[in-house]
């Protein structure tokens, strides 16, 4: 014969709280508000624990109902900190491949960037051993040629009195020069 504490149990466990609302525990706090309560419970039935447990209730005094909210609340804890550590665990990934991106990226920029320095490099040298050689050349030429032909200087600005002055004239006239 159940005590009237086991047909509450009973009563409370069928509740099924659990199936009923998530996340939720598993189980049911049936609290007595003194030790005396649950001591005169257990003389008038000692399988109340075992029956209580087997409906998914679990029995609390006020010194035990502390210490299932300390535990229930450190299993949250656990829980809000398991979510955490997952999330830091995707961010983790989620960071090393964006690093690696990046690190591709600037590994293609230092290639080109050689590259660029390289063919930099490959003009500055031409300029240097090829066009500057001629324009030195060119510039000797040009400075013995005004030291020759003083008269060249005014070519420029009056070719056709140039033409006249020079042998040149016996062999071109000025029209054939300008076409």
């Amino acid at each position: 014969m159940l005590s009237k504490f086991g047909i509450i149990s009973e009563n409370l466990g069928k509740k099924a709280y659990w199936e009923q609302f998530a996340p939720s525990p598993e189980f049911i706090v049936l609290f007595l508000p003194g030790e005396s309560f649950f001591s005169a419970a257990l003389e008038q039935d000692p399988s109340l624990i075992e029956s209580c447990v087997a409906q998914r209730v679990i029995i609390a005094t006020p010194t035990t109902l502390i210490a299932l909210l300390k535990a229930v609340a450190y299993g949250w804890q656990q829980e809000t900190l398991e979510k955490n550590v997952i999330t830091i665990g995707k961010l983790g990934q989620e960071l090393f491949t964006r690093v690696s991106d990046m690190a591709e990226h600037a590994e293609d920029m230092g290639k080109s960037l050689k590259k660029a320095v390289e063919h930099y490099n490959s003009m500055i040298g031409s300029i240097e051993t090829r066009v500057l050689v001629t324009t030195r050349k060119s510039r000797h030429l040009v400075n013995s040629a005004l030291t020759i032909y003083p008269r060249f200087l005014r070519l420029q600005l009056q070719p056709e009195s140039f033409l006249k002055t020079t042998r040149v004239s016996r062999f071109y006239s000025p029209d054939t020069i300008r076409s």
